[in-house]
């Protein structure tokens, strides 16, 4: 994915933040390897919420944006830009926003799917997302990798509360 090396996944304490967006996220504890320790740092900070899960959002100075009728953040994302800020939505941030959508629908296959989310899928791909790359790449490549990453994976699979992750080291996926 373009840009993908210029994420970070570390966090600096400073106060040089006036606002904090999280995404995909409705508590402290799901992010726990971030806010653990640091709840009152959070809790101090200027935050936006842009989530579509149900559960409480306990925590001050938080504007919450929810749908919990979305199936994806990024169809929430989707419906927020498209309102306010048309002119910024390129062919890469559809198509970002198209792959979230898809797996999380597990490329429409759940029940849950409704028309609503089949139309902003619709305005994703107006825009230019690059369906055809995802579906080759996340659903229908014929690269084995993928599905030996998921059988080393699926059994690995813990649930705490309500998160779900499996631990993995570098070298192991890198063999794949």
């Amino acid at each position: 994915m373009k840009d993908i090396g210029s994420i970070r996944t570390d966090f600096d304490y400073g106060d040089s933040w006036d606002l904090i967006m999280f995404v995909d996220f409705n508590n402290y504890g799901r992010i726990g390897k971030i806010t653990a320790g640091h709840e009152e740092y959070f809790d101090a900070k200027e935050k936006i919420i842009v989530d579509h899960h149900l559960g409480d959002i306990i925590t001050p100075h938080t504007l919450v944006l929810r749908d919990s009728d979305s199936a994806s953040c990024c169809e929430l994302l989707y419906e927020i830009t498209t309102a306010l800020w048309p002119e910024h939505i390129d062919a890469d941030i559809a198509t970002y926003w198209y792959l979230g959508l898809t797996t999380d629908t597990g490329n429409f296959q759940y029940e849950k799917d409704s028309m609503k989310t089949m139309s902003h899928a619709m305005g994703m791909i107006k825009l230019g997302a690059n369906k055809p790359w995802i579906l080759q790449n996340m659903f229908n490549g014929s690269d084995r990798s993928s599905i030996d990453l998921s059988k080393m994976m699926i059994p690995r699979i813990t649930r705490d509360k309500h998160v779900c992750y499996a631990r993995y080291h570098v070298d192991e996926v890198q063999a794949l």
